[in-house]
């Protein structure tokens, strides 16, 4: 009984005229039984609570002369409690329990300016700015004395200019460039090339070529505990590039295709590792890593009402220096979706079947293939403004693992079995 969890969110939006302004909250309890950093197996007091909330203002106004204007300015805020119990007695004495704190507390403002402007020729024009100011990031650890007391501010800005030029009525060209600045590691520029072409009415050819990175977080960069892990404020992004084909198709009236290739190639992969120096962990930019795969889908809409999809995707995803495949990294995905009109506009039955294939654990095991059958039942506009809906997810109860992470006891983890949903939202 000690997998269990609350949470609750709320959200407000409210537009007037070229105003827009959203807030939301979101707040989550998790018990934590299955024995993290080496604390007690299934013990109810081990838990965290995770909360975010945010205020957002945005303006979009667009102009006679073809020009659109957005701006938008937000702020944010997270908070993380960990309550992590541990035996601290020597094998063979009483059980000597003591309580790990584990905090962060951080709050930050961002904000948009994006102008998108029509020229003459066929030029689509869009640029931006977007800045983030983290006011306070705070990180503690603490139990019979502090641990960690790491406190900082950071902040970061990025500039983005595109051009979407229709070179012919079946051809167009799409490229743009982004360059961000990060107090903590410095400059990063990304471009982005996408070729779209119409051969036929029904038929679209796009190749995409692009980098993109993915900015060290504040516990990879700045955790430490002077006794089992310590921080890296050197710690570079992580770098991809990718290319990509897709072809889309329609097929007579009511059925739509569409294939996607692609090859990525990440670098400086910031990974986990025991410093052989101190026996310390540390996070560090050392991994390579290569993903090739297909993506195939079918998407078929009706007259009746009647909708499907159904979906298969086959991906291979390496380590380069060792050639292992990664964890957690599944080969095969299929979906298969239906949506049935039961009641005219009224009521609908959803229907969809999940299949994932085998995965790799962080310890060279292997988890098993397993299907998941989850079915919904709604309505819309029963009662005025009123939709009503209600959810199995894994109706034939099936049981199946996911692989864990390094710090749990276990090689794997059992996931949730047959679960209910009631749901009810009034518009007005």
């Amino acid at each position: 009984g000690c997998d269990r969890e609350h949470f609750g969110s709320a959200l407000l939006k409210v537009a007037y005229r070229d105003l827009t302004l959203e807030a939301g909250y979101v707040r989550r309890d998790k018990v934590i039984p299955t024995a993290p950093w080496e604390t007690i197996f299934n013990n109810p007091g081990t838990e965290s609570t995770d909360s975010s909330m945010f205020v957002d203002l945005k303006y979009r106004h667009a102009f006679e002369n073809g020009t659109d204007l957005m701006a938008r300015f937000s702020w944010n805020q997270y908070i993380y409690d960990g309550r992590y119990i541990y035996d601290w007695a020597d094998p063979g004495d009483p059980p000597l329990l003591m309580t790990n704190i584990d905090k962060d507390r951080s709050n930050w403002l961002m904000g948009e300016i994006q102008v998108v402007k029509e020229l003459p020729k066929g030029h689509r024009l869009v640029g931006g700015i977007e800045f983030r100011d983290v006011l306070s990031m705070v990180q503690q650890n603490y139990d019979v004395m502090m641990n960690l007391d790491d406190r900082r501010s950071t902040w970061n800005v990025g500039f983005y200019l595109q051009d979407e030029y229709q070179i012919l009525d079946s051809l167009i060209l799409n490229a743009g460039i982004r360059y961000d600045h990060f107090d903590t590691f410095g400059g990063t520029v990304n471009p982005r090339v996408a070729l779209i072409y119409l051969p036929f009415s029904q038929t679209s050819v796009k190749i995409l070529v692009g980098t993109a990175f993915r900015p060290p977080s504040g516990y990879e960069l700045y955790y430490g505990d002077d006794s089992t892990m310590k921080q890296n404020p050197g710690l570079r992004e992580e770098r991809s590039t990718t290319y990509e084909l897709i072809l889309e198709q329609q097929i007579g009236r009511h059925v739509r295709g569409r294939f996607t290739g692609y090859y990525t190639r990440v670098k400086d992969l910031i990974t986990q590792i025991t410093d052989p120096v101190d026996d310390m962990l540390v996070f560090e930019n050392i991994s390579k890593a290569e993903l090739k795969g297909v993506e195939l889908e079918f998407i078929t809409k009706w007259d009746n009402g009647l909708n499907g999809r159904i979906s298969y995707s086959y991906q291979d995803a390496r380590e380069l220096t060792s050639g292992d495949r990664l964890p957690n990294a599944a080969r095969h995905l299929v979906k298969v979706n239906l949506l049935v009109p039961l009641v005219e506009d009224k009521l609908f039955l959803g229907l969809e079947e999940q299949y994932t294939s085998r995965k790799n654990t962080l310890s060279g095991g292997r988890t098993g293939d397993f299907f998941i059958t989850n079915v919904t039942l709604f309505s819309h506009d029963l009662l005025k403004n009123l939709e009503l809906s209600g959810s199995v997810y894994n109706l034939f109860n099936s049981k199946y693992f996911v692989p864990a992470g390094g710090e749990h006891l276990q090689d794997r983890i059992e996931q949730d079995g047959r679960m209910f949903r009631l749901k009810a939202t009034w518009r007005f």
